[in-house]
Parts: C-alpha cells; structure tokens; sequence
C-alpha cells in the first residue's frame, strides 16, 4: 500500500503542491511554523516512504517560507534548528540505504570557486578592517560565513547526488516549475496587501530576485505546453502561466519585465513551431491576456496601472547610472593590486553600515561577471565559465523538445545575471546545486542502463 502511494506520481505533485501552500502560509503571516511544519512533514514522509525525493520540495519550501528580513540582529534560530534537522533527516536516509559516489560529474567550478573564496583573507580581511576601523559593528563578523557560501553549495551538491536516483530529475522539475507559482503569489499577495510598489521585501528576498527566479522556473512550470496531443491537456499549463504572468507584472521589477517578455515570446514562438495544438495555444494565449486586463481594470484599473508600470520602467528606472557606477567600483577594487586582480578582494569586497534596516552588509555588483570579477578575480572568472560549462553540458541528456525549451530559461536567467544578482546568492544557488545534482544522478543512471 505504502509503496503504490509513494509510486503515485499525482500523490508526488500533491506533496509538492502542499509543501509550498504551507510555505506560503509562513510567508504571508511572517511566522516559524510554517517551516517547522515543513520540517515535520518532511521527516514523516521520509520515516515512512524511505524515498529521499520528498527532500527536494520540502528544501525549496523552508527557504520561501521566510518572511521577515534578515540582519545581523535577526533571530535566525528556528531556521538554523529546520536545517539541523532537515540534514539529520538526510543522515537517517543515508544509513538506512547506504550512498552512491558514482554521481558526481559536474562539481569542479563550483569547487574551484569555493577554495579561491577562501584565499583572498590572507591579504584582504575587510571585516577586521571594517570593524576595527568602526565603520562597522562587531555584529559583522558574521558575515565571515559568506566565504563558505560556495563551499556550502558543493557540499549540498555531494550531500543531493549521494542520495539522488534515476526519479530525481523528475520531482526537482516539478518543484522548480511550481516554485514559479509559489513566489509569484507572494509577489501578487504583497501588491494586494500592501501597494504596488518599486524595492519591496519579500523577508528571504528581493522583489527583483524573486523575479529572477520565476523566469527561471518558468520553463520547467509549462514544458508540457509543447507535449500536448490534446486540447484539454492545455488547460492546466496555460492557467499556471497566467498565474506566473501575474507574478510578474506584480514584481514590479525592471529586468523581470525586460527578460520576462523576452523570455515569453521565445518559449511561444518555439511552441508555436513544435506544437500540435497552434490554434488552441493561440486562442488560449489572447484569453490569458484578456483575464489579465479584465482582473488589472477591476482592481487597479487599466489606465492607473498602465500609467505606475511606465513611472516605474521609463521614468524612475530606466537609466543604467546605479549599475554603470558599481560596475566601475568593481573595477577598482579589483584593479587594486596583482593580487586582487588574480584571487579578487574577497566575498565582502566592500562593506557598508548602509543597507535595508541601516544593516551591516556587503555590497553587490549587481551583475554576476563584474561581481565575480572584484570578489574572486580572474582565477575565479575562469571558473564561473567552467561551471557553466559543466552545467550548460548536462543539457544535452534532454530530449530535443524538452532541451530547448529548458535551455531558452537558462539563457535568459544568466543574461539577466549580467545586469543583477544571481551566482552567490542562496536563493538562486540552492535550486541550480539541486539541478545539478539531479542531472548528474540521471546521467550516471543512463550510464549504467547502457
């Protein structure tokens, strides 16, 4: 009985699906028992089905259920007491059906990124310097974590591909694809609650990093679109983009707009070429966009909307001159001296009491070259490259429908990436290490078979 359900691919989307609606639930009401449910569920499901799978949503679901902002003052300990016991969980799976080491394959970038992290606090401690010099608190010493950031991504990349199987590629889609649909109704939420508004909080996030990430769990949300042999199988793929549409335009973000249209016009256009259901998709597609104006007119109205969209994108922000200016600093601090200009200046390159909530933080280049460049220098550019080498590579085990439709969200998310922050961010970083992972895994698999 137990196996059959956990064999039950709807009861897998069911799970994943309740996961999240507990997350969001944290999120909206700013609570910890969001994630210590998750947390509980998780175990449950692990004790009782033994399928390391159920990790994956439950993972993404902890980190989306935060909604209050973090600080170097902020209470972190239910969160630091969920991944002590979301990691035990892991253990317990781990003894209870051994580990495999023949799923590593893609890990050398980021490993090599991890290591150069560490070299550049021989010769350039700016937290020290920072904190004794007072321009920052003795709180800052915190952020000494951020130079284990990568090493704490190949960690969870080993710890993933020890326990992943041949399933696993099919339920991190899953997840990803509705994580799109997670944070696009916090995105709608906080614009109905709160106001439609340039710069909001999401508590683990950024309005624009949540943009992010839904253009890049977009494609794994609709690839059935291009599968469809029936007209009803639409239905559930185009009302999930409607939903992902709405996120969007609530994100109120500059580049989520800019590469979300891009990104939109590529998968259709593509649709449109290897799809049976043209007609349909078409129909389908003029009636997204009337819901979306009939729902934009009762509630904000068309022309108040339309005239707070343009404030945002061609009045307020259109110019590049904030970006243009951190990526000219990048420059300096890595230009410093040789050594900066091999290793970089460190992962905290550049500290500031400036921030949200007038908090110690570290300053972003807002683009993942210029960022990687000052914090890692050329060494660390060199193996960025090497890690997109590795993971664009993994690709190619995709059938071709599914590979292009899958590789047109990589290519806008990573061009998105030149001109905000993606690479070292935890948020971004933690579902491309579960991709990964899960690639690999299927690829050792297929291996195998053959």
């Amino acid at each position: 009985m137990i196996k059959k359900i956990n064999e039950n691919k709807i009861f897998e989307e069911v799970y994943i699906i309740l996961i999240y609606l507990i997350a969001l639930f944290g999120w909206y009401f700013k609570t910890q028992y969001g994630l210590m449910i998750i947390i509980t569920i998780n175990l449950i499901a692990i004790l009782s089905f033994n399928d390391f799978k159920y990790m994956i949503p439950s993972g993404l679901g902890i980190i989306f259920s935060i909604g209050t902002d973090f600080s170097v003052d902020t209470k972190i300990g239910p969160l630091i007491g969920a991944a002590i016991i979301y990691f035990l969980t892991f253990i317990i799976y781990i003894l209870r059906n051994g580990i495999n080491f023949k799923n590593f394959k893609s890990y050398k970038g980021l490993l090599i990124l991890g290591i150069l992290s560490f070299i550049p606090l021989i010769y350039h401690n700016t937290i020290f310097e920072s904190i004794n010099s007072g321009i920052l608190d003795s709180n800052s010493k915190i952020l000494y974590f951020l130079y284990a950031s990568y090493i704490f991504y190949v960690f969870l990349y080993f710890l993933l591909a020890l326990a992943f199987d041949e399933n696993s590629l099919r339920v991190v889609f899953k997840s990803i694809g509705y994580m799109s649909i997670l944070l696009s109704f916090e995105c709608i939420l906080h614009v109905l609650t709160v106001n439609f508004e340039k710069g909001y909080r999401l508590g683990w996030g950024h309005c624009n990093e949540a943009g992010i990430l839904i253009l890049f769990s977009l494609p794994f949300l609709i690839k059935n679109i291009i599968k469809a042999e029936r007209k009803r199988d639409l239905i559930i793929p185009m009302l999930k983009l409607l939903i992902v549409i709405a996120g969007i335009i609530c994100s109120t973000s500059r580049g989520t707009y800019l590469f979300g249209i891009i990104e939109i016009f590529a998968l259709g256009i593509y649709t449109l070429i290897v799809s049976k259901q043209r007609k349909t998709i078409i129909i389908s597609s003029i009636i997204i966009v009337l819901i979306c104006l009939l729902v934009i007119q009762l509630k904000f109205g068309i022309l108040n909307s339309f005239n707070k969209i343009i404030d945002l994108v061609f009045v307020r922000g259109l110019s590049m001159d904030d970006r243009f200016r951190l990526y000219k600093e990048s420059l300096i601090v890595w230009n410093n001296d040789i050594w900066t200009r091999l290793f970089g200046a460190g992962m905290t390159a550049e500290l500031t009491k400036e921030g949200f909530e007038d908090m110690n933080t570290f300053i972003m280049f807002h683009s993942t070259f210029f960022q990687c460049l000052a914090t890692t220098g050329i060494f660390g550019v060199l193996a960025l490259g090497y890690h997109f080498f590795e993971r664009y590579r993994q690709l190619k085990i995709l059938e071709k429908k599914e590979l292009y439709f899958i590789l047109i969200g990589f290519i806008t998310v990573d061009l998105y990436g030149l001109i905000d922050n993606t690479y070292g961010m935890y948020y971004f970083m933690i579902p491309i290490v579960m991709i990964m992972a899960a690639f690999d895994s299927y690829i050792n698999y297929k291996e195998a078979k053959n």
